[in-house]
This record gives C-alpha cells, sequence and structure tokens, in this order.
C-alpha cells in the first residue's frame, strides 16, 4: 500500500493480552478503546512527504482513516497531522 501524495501509513503498537485464565492472547488493536494510541511506526509514505520516512516513530492528531486488512490495523495519516517525530 502507498498512500496518497501527502499522507503516510501509521502501524499502531499492538498490546499484549491475557484471558482470564492467564492464557496469553495474540496482539491486538481496539480501535474502540478509548485510550487508543496516538502514536506508531511509519510503514509507507507518499511521495510528497519530505520530513518523515519509513521507519519514523511518530505522534499524531486525531485525523486519520482507518485501513484494515491481513489481521493488521493501519492507519493513515495526513503530514500536516503529525505533531511530532519520537525518539
Amino acid at each position: 500500500m502507498v498512500p496518497r501524495k501527502d499522507s503516510v501509513a501509521v502501524q499502531l503498537p499492538k498490546k499484549e493480552s491475557m484471558s482470564a485464565g492467564g492464557i496469553a492472547l495474540p496482539p491486538s488493536v481496539d480501535l474502540q478503546d478509548p485510550n487508543l494510541p496516538r502514536h506508531g511506526k511509519i510503514v509507507a509514505a507518499g511521495y510528497a512527504v519530505d520530513d518523515y520516512h519509513v521507519g519514523d516513530k511518530v505522534m499524531f492528531s486525531f485525523g486519520y482513516e482507518v485501513v484494515r486488512g491481513d489481521g493488521d490495523v493501519t492507519l493513515i495519516v495526513k503530514e500536516d497531522d503529525i505533531i511530532a517525530k519520537l525518539n
């Protein structure tokens, strides 16, 4: 997937969870979680994105589109909605 010219594809960090019986469940992302992280790793960037690159960890505002596929959730975030690059 390649986002449009001024957007990036961001993969959210997945959180591990445990069942009531103590069995580790596969990592997942809950888009209904009110504490959904607003940071992630860029996995693709549009051709007009200059300040960010694949592999950068970024923090972004709430303006994004959700893309689901192959069990993963990817967010499409406009470059202008990125607040900061994280170390």
